[in-house]
């Protein structure tokens, strides 16, 4: 899996492909083609912008995971002596975290690494 900024993909489709306008020099068949090339484009930006983020935080006030997902998650709890008041990063299923525990966002594991053989 290859991680790419969604965003930056649909700013530079939209920047170097949409934006061009077409030449009066254009036949009928390539001004056809460039807006079938548009089109096409424009479902992938729209495609783009769906797919899941990964690598990012998110929120338990925007949603929680799967009941049973293990996901990194990130968490507030308090010093049993000290009173004061810590953040830490684990792993596991937020209801691992038990409820002396305040989960502020969790996000998806990356996937593993390819396995890597001799020949290569």
């Amino acid at each position: 899996m290859r991680l790419i900024d969604a965003d930056a993909l649909c700013r530079v489709l939209n920047d170097h492909w949409l934006a061009t306008s077409p030449s009066d020099r254009d036949t009928a068949e390539v001004a056809a083609e460039r807006a079938a090339m548009c089109r096409g484009l424009d479902d992938a930006m729209r495609i783009a912008g769906q797919m899941p983020i990964v690598g990012g935080w998110v929120s338990v006030k925007d949603r929680l995971p799967d009941k049973n997902e293990e996901v990194i998650i990130y968490y507030e709890w308090a010093g049993r002596f000290s009173g004061n008041k810590y953040r830490e990063v684990g792993f596991g299923t937020i209801a691992d975290l038990g409820q002396e525990y305040f989960v502020i966002a969790w996000m998806p594991l990356p996937e593993p690494p390819e396995e890597v053989t001799g020949d290569e």
